[in-house]
């Protein structure tokens, strides 16, 4: 990426977020160029259900390749000290636990759970600290009541407004027909979760939804359906697509897009490179306000 010719940055890999601080080339007029090259199913990376060969020969499982940006671009200005992430960790039925990372200064951080327009909890910690807050009364998480909170994150003259939900999800014993198995448990008690495996292919934009409602119409559609889980396959959405199933609770079974054929030794670090960002990035990064709502 380019911004008056000076090079910005470069990224690796099709499925998480990236940013670069442009401060140091504005002028009163600028021109922002961005090269992106993605080889589909030809190169090394983890391409997904796309094929270059669909172009001509579409069917099957196969999908046109998506090339170039497929998310949103936004640029914004930020104070010299910023919250740059945000990691979230709300499987408990008790409490959620965040760390906030904070660029330009070591100063304290301020959290602040809303419950609709009520405060209800608050809590302080030092820039990259897991903080606890306990939530008086909690109401959990689930497919039948998908309440969530909202999180008011603050440091200096910076400020973010994120949420969570809080609630639990492993494999544990359960008691079916007089026997004990294994079974999916949330929030400790078993949850037979029916549901779709989504492509989230678009017949006019492939990787990219026309609207934001259209985005959230297949989470909608999932609910009116009386289905409670969506296993997304062979992709990682944007992040406000995590946010609709979320709200209209809905359970995702995320997969991480393969590398379809021709997979080796040469493939898997980039393969790896992704699965990490796919872990880390779309639910934990945190570029400013994306979150509000």
């Amino acid at each position: 990426m380019y911004l008056n010719k000076q090079l910005l940055g470069n990224h690796t890999g099709g499925y998480d977020g990236f940013s670069f601080d442009v401060t140091t080339h504005l002028a009163e007029q600028n021109e922002l160029l961005l090269y992106v090259f993605d080889p589909s199913s030809d190169g090394k990376q983890p391409n997904g259900k796309q094929r270059i060969s669909a172009i001509d020969s579409p069917g099957g499982d196969t999908y046109t390749p998506n090339s170039g940006v497929w998310q949103t671009v936004w640029m914004e200005q930020i104070p010299a000290t910023y919250i740059s992430a945000l990691k979230i960790d709300q499987a408990s039925t008790e409490a959620v636990t965040v760390t906030a990372e904070i660029v330009g200064s070591s100063a304290s951080v301020r959290f602040t759970v809303l419950d609709g327009t009520k405060e209800i909890a608050t809590a302080t910690g030092a820039p990259g600290a897991a903080v606890r807050i306990a939530i008086p009364s909690p109401e959990l998480w689930s497919p039948a009541s998908p309440h969530l909170y909202d999180l008011r994150v603050s440091t200096g003259e910076d400020a973010v407004l994120s949420y969570f939900g809080l609630r639990t999800f492993k494999l544990g014993l359960a008691t079916v027909e007089g026997k004990q198995v294994s079974r999916p448990l949330l929030n400790g008690q078993f949850s037979f979760l029916p549901g779709f495996l989504d492509q989230s292919w678009w017949p006019d934009g492939q990787y990219t939804a026309p609207t934001d409602a259209a985005l959230e119409s297949d989470l909608a559609a999932t609910k009116m359906f009386g289905l409670d889980m969506i296993r997304l396959h062979q992709k990682v959405n944007p992040e406000r697509w995590y946010y609709f199933a979320d709200r209209h609770g809905v359970a995702v079974f995320q997969d991480m897009p393969q590398k379809y054929g021709g997979a080796s030794a040469e493939t898997v670090p980039y393969f790896v490179a992704d699965l990490t960002a796919m872990m880390t990035g779309p639910f934990f990064f945190c570029e400013k306000h994306w979150k509000k709502h």
